[in-house]
């Protein structure tokens, strides 16, 4: 998040609630963002002012947006993503942009929101097989993702994406070796049940 509140979750299996002191006035009382309520297991980031509420809810995630003058349920506002369908791992707030990790068929996704002008990119990776991990520790205030890829047939390998540009820059990759992965093909083959 951006820093200037750390949260405190109250969790069971099946419900949560979140409170937050401002990182610069530790001291003071919690606030509460939402009570407790049956069912509904929320986790909570922060940016500008707001919070991104990924709450899970009958088996289903879903992202919703509240100002933080008032966060009560009545207010959250849901965020469409592009595939609602997904699990939500993570959201990564930073200053205008807001990076959404979802899961699907086994298979991370980055889901990418630029704030000001309402609208979702998403990372396309071609391969059947694959993992993506975002680094931790992201410049909030830079538009500037750093994230790493790799698969059966490729080494891991450090990117950083533009988000306003939308470019893609290798940062890191391992040394080359004598490895030719156009001679292998990779397929993720599904059994019925």
């Amino acid at each position: 998040n951006d820093g200037r509140f750390v949260f405190l979750y109250d969790k069971s299996i099946k419900t949560s609630q979140v409170y937050y002191v401002k990182s610069d006035r530790p001291q003071e009382n919690p606030i509460l963002i939402a009570p407790k309520k049956k069912g509904l297991f929320y986790k909570v980031e922060a940016s500008q002012d707001y919070f991104y509420l990924i709450a899970r809810e009958q088996q289903e995630d879903k992202l919703y947006i509240a100002h933080m003058s008032n966060s009560s349920y009545e207010q959250w506002q849901p965020l469409a993503l592009s595939y609602p369908a997904h699990a939500i791992s993570k959201v990564i707030p930073f200053k205008n942009f807001l990076v959404i990790e979802t899961l699907f068929e086994g298979l991370k996704q980055i889901e990418i929101w630029n704030l000001a002008q309402k609208r979702a990119d998403c990372l396309k990776f071609s391969e059947a097989i694959y993992t993506v991990e975002i680094t931790p520790y992201q410049d909030y205030d830079s538009s500037m993702l750093i994230f790493t890829y790799a698969s059966p047939l490729h080494s891991s390998v450090t990117y950083a994406y533009q988000m306003q540009t939308k470019e893609l820059k290798v940062l890191q990759k391992p040394r080359s070796v004598t490895f030719n992965p156009d001679e292998y093909k990779i397929q993720r083959i599904y059994a019925k049940t």
